[in-house]
């Protein structure tokens, strides 16, 4: 991952933007901060934030303009709420707080400036230059300091207030000269001993000084302040328009600024952008926002702390979110998409040493909500297999980060799990049913109903493609692998005769659509929808609809699936996020695998508060929400009811059961693919190997666990044989019980059993899995 990559990552995603009241501000006070502490009745630390960034903030607190109110998010005129009154929440925080602004020692800089002008926009350019070393000269023209300050009255700008903000600026270098005779010959001479000289227009005895010096104040650089004449530098005319003291200040700080930059002998306007008021991109959602009308001041003057904390606690401290609000993975790291990307940036660049974001990089679902909520469309599942990818090219992937899945996916492509034959009534092979990996192992018995209701329903013959469509792959981020499954799918395909493919399982789709675009695929619902039910088929009640996250953008199999479910009988509703905007079921991207406790987290967000059964028509959904004990049923149990029946006794549908374990999938695919080789090709399965005719016997406990930590009967079996061939286990000598253990790739799995009288059954105790390798192993 390049630096460049990670700034494109980084853009899209607008979490760190400022709200509109700080961009919208001149000088762009942290308002979200300022009135979350005043919420929490911190008023002393809601006045350090004012201070952070306002110059003289104990007047300026109180004078403000505060063009921010106008931007506010939260100001509607359809519901009748008002912007956040921020300009008396700065008020009330000045009047109120007793804070006062450190001022931390800095080294001088070796330059000096020259502010001519005793108002607000001069006294800001000499406040900033002197807080950073700076000396500065103030000259005052008039005989007291303040300029346009002095006429606002005492109730609203106390002299007291003014004379403690002069004292704070006393206290930095800079010296204060009044009543100071200002002329052109005096400004050139300024011009001369000074790196920079600031004219703060704001002070009456210069409103006409720019007819001296020759520049005109309409030309004024907006950004710079500049006059065109080297040095000098303007700004805060007093005009025909009502005084603004927040522009004042934008214009003393955009000189003091400049003039730095003159000393420095650097650009006086590049990266100037953002100075002053400015578009963010921040996007803030009002849609779950309460209507809050302003708070009542009691007193004219102001609010009461009481009234402040009211107020201030109308703010939403608008932030985007928008993906964290609906993805438990990304809100359970603590953070959002541009500090992932700069996360998985490091990650990816360490030599030596811990890669802390592996287990994030690892867990993402990769189901695309995430993208379709995010106003610029920030894709975390994209960034995370492009993670992936490169840590399986730098060789710093775990290996048994997806080493089950892999390992499972090894076993859907093996000869015993892979069938591809034509018709068995014509040997023709118009089409092709692809009943994909889950729906096979899950529930074998709806695989060969399926497939007979197609071969009576559509002409022209209809082959059987039993093969992985390499989808665990390219999540595990191995390309490699990912290509060898695909041209091997793609060969068994042209020895149909290349047919048009029927997909149960719209990963398959949308796996095909990506990598293998000359197939033509289609959705089982939409072959479906336009034929005759099977005799007995239908359901009655409401259910909630679950579209599985690779059909969010098959807009035509989703409205099949739902018309497929009207004309079963059943009543429909819709999860709160559906359609496009349709949730995860916990298994995309692997996540199940590398992080079950993650996959858990988002399966329990599916079914929290759930009002209705739910109905699937993705195996995998099926089980992945069943697992938390949901009510849920595929749609292929409501077209062939009864084949695929497994009640549970606590539950008033009897159609609702649990899922198998991965153990039981591979062997329902196994056993699938030899019933269906032999009783419609008449094709024998050919020996078994010795390891595959051990008889297991694992009480209901056992076999949690071993579907829990996911391991297979065949690690089981593998384990148990080769300690019977060689004699190499350990023996309890009071139990009598052995204990084994077996090493097919990078994880170590270990059993504990007992041989059943008759030499082929053995009873399991545990069973479990590390991720050790033991070197010399056999």
């Amino acid at each position: 991952m390049e630096q460049k990559d990670l700034r494109r990552w980084e853009w899209l995603c607008i979490q760190e933007e400022p709200p509109l009241c700080q961009a919208a501000c001149p000088i762009h006070v942290d308002v979200r901060l300022f009135t979350r502490h005043l919420a929490a009745g911190k008023v002393d630390e809601a006045r350090k934030v004012l201070a952070k960034t306002m110059p003289l903030s104990g007047v300026l607190g109180r004078i403000c303009d505060h063009p921010c109110e106008n931007a506010c998010r939260r100001a509607d005129p359809e519901d009748g709420d008002e912007g956040i009154r921020i300009g008396s929440l700065e008020r009330a925080c000045v009047i109120q707080s007793d804070a006062r602004p450190r001022s931390l020692p800095v080294p001088p800089k070796n330059f000096t400036a020259a502010v001519v002008g005793g108002g607000l926009s001069a006294l800001t350019a000499a406040w900033d230059l002197g807080r950073k070393g700076v000396r500065v000269s103030l000259l005052v023209p008039e005989r007291e300091t303040g300029g346009v300050l002095l006429a606002y009255p005492e109730s609203v700008l106390p002299a007291e207030a003014l004379a403690r903000e002069l004292e704070l600026l006393k206290a930095m270098p800079v010296t204060i000269e009044t009543d100071v005779a200002i002329d052109a010959d005096r400004i050139q001479a300024l011009l001369d001993e000074h790196a920079g000289v600031y004219l703060g227009l704001d002070s009456l005895a210069l409103s006409d000084i720019h007819v001296d010096l020759g520049f005109d104040i309409e030309a004024l650089d907006p950004v710079s302040r500049s006059t065109g004449r080297p040095g000098l530098f303007a700004g805060a005319p007093l005009g025909s328009t009502p005084f603004s003291p927040i522009q004042a200040v934008l214009h003393g700080r955009q000189a003091a600024l400049s003039i730095e930059r003159t000393a420095q002998n650097v650009s006086l306007s590049a990266s100037r952008e953002k100075e002053g008021p400015f578009e963010t991109r921040l996007f803030t959602s009002m849609a779950d926002v309460e209507h809050a009308p302003a708070t009542p001041m009691a007193d004219p003057g102001g609010y009461t702390p009481e009234e402040a904390r009211a107020e201030a606690s109308r703010c939403i401290q608008c932030e985007c979110k928008e993906c964290v609000k609906v993805c438990p993975y990304l809100a359970h790291f603590k953070g959002y998409p541009k500090k992932y990307a700069r996360e998985i940036y490091n990650n990816l660049s360490v030599v030596h040493g811990l890669r802390a974001a592996n287990t994030m990089i690892e867990s993402c679902s990769n189901c695309g909500l995430c993208a379709e909520v995010c106003p610029n469309d920030f894709h975390m599942g994209t960034l995370c297999l492009m993670a992936r990818r490169e840590m399986v090219r730098q060789d710093k992937m775990p290996a048994s980060a997806f080493d089950f899945a892999l390992r499972d996916l090894d076993f859907n492509v093996s000869f015993k799990a892979t069938l591809a034959k034509p018709d068995p009534d014509t040997g023709a092979c118009e089409w092709a049913f692809v009943p994909g990996c889950q729906l096979a192992g899950a529930t074998p018995e709806l695989v060969r109903a399926t497939y007979d209701h197609l071969r009576a329903g559509l002409e022209g013959g209809v082959g059987l493609l039993m093969h992985c469509c390499g989808a665990p792959a390219e999540w595990a981020g191995r390309k490699d692998v990912l290509a060898n499954v695909t041209e091997s799918f793609r060969a068994l395909w042209k020895e149909l005769g290349e047919p048009k493919l029927v997909l149960a399982c719209t990963t398959c789709l949308q796996t095909f659509a990506d990598l293998l675009p000359e197939i033509p695929c289609t959705s089982l619902w939409e072959v479906l929808e336009p034929m005759d039910l099977p005799e007995g088929a239908g359901g009655e009640g409401v259910y909630t609809l679950h579209d599985p996250c690779t059909s969010r953008y098959l807009a035509a199999v989703q409205n099949s699936a739902r018309t497929m479910a009207g004309r079963l009988g059943v009543t429909l509703r819709d999860a709160d996020l559906t359609g496009v905007n349709t949730e995860c079921c916990g298994f995309g991207g692997l996540m199940e695998c590398a992080n079950p406790a993650m996959a858990t987290k988002v399966v329990e967000r599916r079914t929290t508060d759930n009002p209705s059964p739910f109905l699937a028509y993705c195996a995998m959904c099926r089980d992945s929400l069943s697992r938390q004990g949901a009510p849920v049923v595929h749609m292929l149990d409501l077209l062939f009811p009864g084949l695929a029946r497994n009640p549970e006794p606590a539950s008033p549908n009897p159609l609702v059961r649990s899922g198998p374990g991965p153990a039981d999938k591979h062997e329902n695919r196994a056993r699938l693919r030899a019933q269906l080789a032999k009783e419609l090709w008449n094709e024998e399965q050919g020996p078994m190997e010795k390891y595959e005719e051990i008889e297991l016997i694992l009480e209901p406990e056992v076999q949690s666990a071993v579907d829990e930590r996911r391991i297979l009967a065949e690690d089981i079996r593998r384990a148990i044989a080769h300690a019977e061939e060689t004699g190499r286990s350990m023996k309890h000598p009071e139990s009598g019980r052995f204990l084994v253990f077996h090493q097919p790739a990078a994880v170590t799995y270990w059993v504990e059993y007992t041989p059943e009288p008759g030499g082929q059954a053995f009873r399991v105790y545990r069973a479990w899995s590390h991720r050790m390798i033991l070197q010399g192993a056999q």
